[in-house]
């Protein structure tokens, strides 16, 4: 992956549009679209939708289970929501589902969606794959209006890569990141606020949730699959700081009692993790990566495998994205 995101950095950097999307990226975020995808098909969406560095801000689902309230799902979901409702101009929410997911946690997951006070948007707009054309079809009962935005986003379709199932990505929600590639493809990514996974809590409906993904991604060969758990930021501009990392070193003004709950427990994590205390964005970010696999840690599905005398450091590794770029660099 770090080999290929140099490679990818040198091609946006003979763009002019690339360019200007990096330069924009340098001074801050402001997508318009907030997208909330599964686990398996992240890596792959935003190239199916044409969204490019700076477009979406994102969430996760895990594929097979509706989409959870937001107290039920506070870190893959709601915090993220929560999060985005401080962009301006945010026009529409997207959800996606894979091509084999039943009705019904189509139908369910869109109710939530609608219902999340968070999302002051225009539009509702449910995505499903099409299995035999491999595009995006509108799904769930929305306004004439949301379906005609589902058919102009849609229109944007390019052809994705090949899903990696053997690399997981966890990364930041922030706009200005896309999925680092492997050299077979589009790994799984897990998009949070600061690329955070909370410890595994049995009364936590998105934990829960994510070890049963976790179980069968590992069920097979899995001394061959790596988790990646990515910080990011800048060290040329303060405003490509991770979002999340900076609001978790004082979160006193963060008005919404719940959005603010979520990012101390960010922060109580990552103090925790990290020895240095350090309080800069930079470290902080870093401090929360290693929360992440700490976290990850307490996941029967990753226990299990740590029971075999495999190391945490081995299952689940650490690198940084910057923010503006998108070069990786191993940590």
């Amino acid at each position: 992956m770090i080999e290929k995101s140099r490679e990818l950095a040198e091609t946006r950097a003979r763009s002019f549009k690339l360019r200007i999307r990096m330069q924009n990226a340098a001074k801050g975020q402001n997508p318009r679209i907030f997208v909330i995808s599964s686990i398996q098909k992240c890596g792959q969406d935003n190239q199916i939708l044409g969204l490019g560095q700076g477009d979406a801000f994102w969430a996760t689902r895990v594929p097979g289970f509706p989409l959870p309230a937001p107290e039920e799902s506070p870190f893959l979901f709601g915090g993220p929501a929560a999060y985005s409702s401080h962009f301006h101009g945010k026009v529409m929410a997207v959800i996606t589902f894979d091509s084999d997911e039943p009705d019904s946690v189509v139908q369910e997951s869109i109710s939530v969606l609608s219902e999340n006070e968070n999302l002051r948007v225009p539009h509702i707009i449910g995505l499903q794959l099409d299995s035999v054309s491999g595009h995006y079809r509108s799904v769930g009962q929305g306004k004439l209006m949301d379906r005609a935005v589902a058919g102009v986003l849609t229109r944007q379709y390019s052809e994705p890569l090949e899903i990696d199932e053997g690399v997981l990505v966890v990364l930041c929600s922030d706009s200005r990141l896309l999925p680092p590639m492997t050299s077979k493809g589009a790994p799984m990514t897990i998009r949070t606020l600061g690329g955070f996974i909370p410890s595994y809590d049995e009364s936590l409906p998105e934990t829960m949730n994510l070890d049963d993904f976790l179980t069968r991604w590992l069920e097979q060969d899995s001394s061959e699959k790596r988790i990646v758990a990515m910080a990011h930021g800048n060290p040329d501009a303060d405003a490509a700081a991770c979002g999340a990392a900076k609001a978790s070193l004082d979160s006193s003004e963060i008005a919404d009692s719940f959005l603010r709950s979520i990012v101390e427990q960010i922060g109580d994590d990552a103090m925790r993790a990290d020895s240095s205390h350090e309080t800069t964005a930079h470290s902080r970010a870093i401090a929360i990566a290693k929360a992440t696999r700490r976290n990850l840690g307490t996941y029967p599905a990753i226990s299990a495998i740590t029971k075999k005398r495999i190391l945490l450091s081995e299952v689940v590794q650490l690198a940084y994205m910057d923010t503006v770029t998108g070069i990786l660099t191993p940590y």
